[in-house]
């Protein structure tokens, strides 16, 4: 994404930005929350708590974020409230907007008017790059975020217009309101004829899904979704959910073909009984099958401790605490942030041509159980297995050989006049060695944690690269 600190880079974006105060908890709208941010290597922040439009005082602290964030390099993306007429629906008891499909022209275009003068009070600022309009919609506010969209990109071309979506183990309800809290809305779920929900047809779903969105809003800048990986499936506590996998091919085949990028969350805590708390092996795979598989930005969730999870029994923490002190999984995330930061910014201009994956998955080897009675399990089905719902051979790549000692997943890049390889240990139970073998003898250069080694070989070994880290390879 372009113009984050005023150059082209690949963003680490933090959601669940430094709260207001609530309660007893002071307001983490502080000089030293933003310098935290900082330090765990993030450059682009998504307003959530402090939310422009409601009064005098969170405009205020949308201000202050705003400043902080210029001072440590960050970009900010703001929160307006304006929002919710956009996407106001019938009997939605949280705001009394009238519905946006029940608006007149000539209240539409007051709205627009609205919009633009709310717009014209931030988006000059130094630091805001754009707005966060809504998360997590469904297919009946798609109209109204495409009316908004229409109005920001008129006015602010170069600006990012940053919507989050929905997860593909959505029912029919959410397809359709999106997790829009408090929306009761009558009338029939399914509004987009999705195929019932099965664990083979789950992405065949967000893919009607996708196409509606894509169809409906006229600027798409890029495109970010929910998934959340580390699960507890199967009684596993190292099971990897699918979707990491499945769930990002398909969304990057669609961006790819309209030249678009796409984002991707990276789960850092856990919020209910299927998901679980991560560590930094299961942080580092995160970030890095995702940049194997062609993403473009990092999303990390959550970042700050969010006001409204404060008595969320089932939440397990955030990066940064409730009382603004970082916490265990805040240094596990910045490890593997700074460990590929360099290799980010390296792959940033490259061509993503596909990827492949080479080696015996063994993970569950020592499980006692075959394949088939891993999928029987309770929500075995989404267990990653080293198999691939989408097969996405490379493009114009290079031949490469690779031999492992358990599964690598390979993505393939063009840098520049090289031909870049970012190998990826898929495994959350072992180191891999693996050897890499050209058709002749080339230039390499091989980055690993930031540090870069160069020879000339037909033939690279690496050994004992750890769980869920990866290796960029490149050749001329």
């Amino acid at each position: 994404m372009k113009n984050f600190k005023g150059q082209n880079i690949m963003p680490i974006v933090a959601f669940c930005a430094p709260p207001p105060p609530t309660e007893n908890y002071p307001s983490k709208i502080v000089r030293e929350s933003y310098r935290l941010l900082a330090e765990l290597g993030v450059d682009l922040l998504i307003g959530n708590d402090e939310v422009f439009g409601q009064d005098d005082v969170y405009d205020g602290y949308v201000f202050q974020a705003i400043d902080y964030c210029k001072e440590f390099g960050i970009s900010y993306l703001v929160r307006d409230m304006i929002a919710h007429e956009f996407t106001a629906q019938e009997n939605c008891s949280r705001y009394s907007h009238k519905p946006f499909n029940k608006l007149t022209d000539e209240e539409k275009e007051d709205l627009k008017q609205r919009y633009l003068a709310s717009l014209s009070r931030y988006m000059t600022r130094e630091g805001v790059v754009g707005v966060t309009f809504i998360d997590e919609p469904g297919a009946d506010l798609f109209e109204g975020i495409a009316f908004a969209n229409q109005i920001f990109k008129e006015a602010y071309p170069d600006k990012l217009f940053y919507v989050n979506h929905i997860c593909h183990l959505a029912d029919d309800r959410t397809y359709r309101l999106g997790n829009y809290i408090g929306c009761v809305s009558g009338g029939p779920d399914d509004v987009l004829n999705l195929p019932t929900l099965t664990p083979e047809r789950r992405f065949e779903r967000y893919e009607i899904f996708m196409d509606r969105y894509l169809e409906k809003i006229p600027h798409v800048d890029l495109f970010s979704y929910d998934a959340y990986p580390m699960q507890n499936l199967g009684g596993f506590n190292y099971a990897v959910n699918r979707c990491l996998y499945d769930m990002q091919i398909q969304v990057m085949k669609k961006m790819r073909g309209l030249n678009k990028e796409y984002w991707n969350f990276i789960q850092l805590s856990k919020w209910d009984e299927y998901t679980r708390m991560v560590n930094y092996n299961e942080i580092a795979m995160q970030i890095n099958v995702s940049l194997a598989l062609g993403a473009k930005g990092i999303e990390l969730f959550p970042t700050f401790f969010p006001n409204d999870f404060l008595h969320f029994d089932a939440f397990g923490g955030a990066p940064v605490d409730q009382y603004g002190k970082p916490t265990e999984i805040f240094y596990a995330a910045q490890r593997a942030i700074l460990n590929v930061k360099e290799t980010m910014q390296t792959l940033l201009e490259a061509k993503y041509l596909g990827f492949r994956a080479f080696g015996k998955f063994r993970d569950y080897e020592d499980s006692g159980y075959t394949p088939q009675d891993l999928r029987d399990l309770p929500a075995g089905e989404a267990i990653f297995q080293g198999e691939f719902d989408w097969k996405d051979d490379p493009v114009s790549a290079e031949e490469i050989k690779v031999d492992a000692s358990s599964q690598v997943l390979v993505g393939y890049f063009r840098i520049g006049d090289q031909s870049g390889y970012l190998v990826v240990n898929d495994s959350l139970r072992m180191p891999v060695d693996f050897t890499v073998s050209f058709k002749k003898e080339k230039d390499c250069t091989v980055l690993r944690d930031n540090v870069r080694e160069i020879s000339r070989k037909d033939q690279l070994r690496i050994e004992g690269l750890p769980c869920g880290e990866c290796v960029l390879i490149m050749t001329k």
